[in-house]
Order: structure tokens, then C-alpha cells, then sequence
């Protein structure tokens, strides 16, 4: 049952990452595209100012939760490498 998910959650990532990426190509050649932010970018050279400010602060909201996500299990994993001896006690 729960390779069934995961299969699920894979299909489900793929479609929106390659979703956006033809959305992205679709609107402007890829060849144009700013290396650094061409999401954000497309979306103020179409002529829609407001949403690259929307798409930069949802990028900023998933790279905090995603950094949030992943040092909230750090002190319990410091606590058992320290009590294997594997770091300082």
C-alpha cells in the first residue's frame, strides 16, 4: 500500500514539475530565459507585474518550510550521534 502512494506522489511531482516547465517554454522561448529567476521573469515580461511578486514570495515559503522541515529533527539526531559516541557528549 505504500509503494502505491509513493508511486502516486512521484507521478504527482512529475506532472507539476513538467507541467510548469511546458507552461514556462510554452510563454517564452527557452532560449531567452534569465538563468537565475525565469519563472518570476516570464510572468513580468508577459505583462503581469504582480504575479512575479507572488511567485517570489511562494518560492520564499517553500525554501523556509523546506529549511524548517529539515532542521526540526536536528537536536534529536545530535542527541543519538552524541550517545553513540560518534560526536562530542
Amino acid at each position: 500500500m505504500s509503494r502505491l502512494f509513493v508511486c502516486y506522489f512521484t507521478a504527482i511531482c512529475f506532472l507539476a514539475y513538467f507541467g510548469v516547465s511546458a507552461v514556462l517554454t510554452l510563454m517564452w522561448p527557452y532560449n531567452q530565459l534569465a538563468a537565475r529567476s525565469a519563472l518570476p521573469e516570464v510572468f513580468a515580461m508577459r505583462g503581469a507585474e504582480w504575479a512575479k511578486y507572488i511567485i517570489a514570495v511562494g518560492a520564499l515559503c517553500g525554501l523556509s518550510a523546506s529549511l524548517i522541515g529539515a532542521l526540526f529533527p536536528l537536536p534529536r539526531m545530535l542527541y543519538a550521534m552524541a550517545s553513540d559516541g560518534l560526536i562530542f557528549k
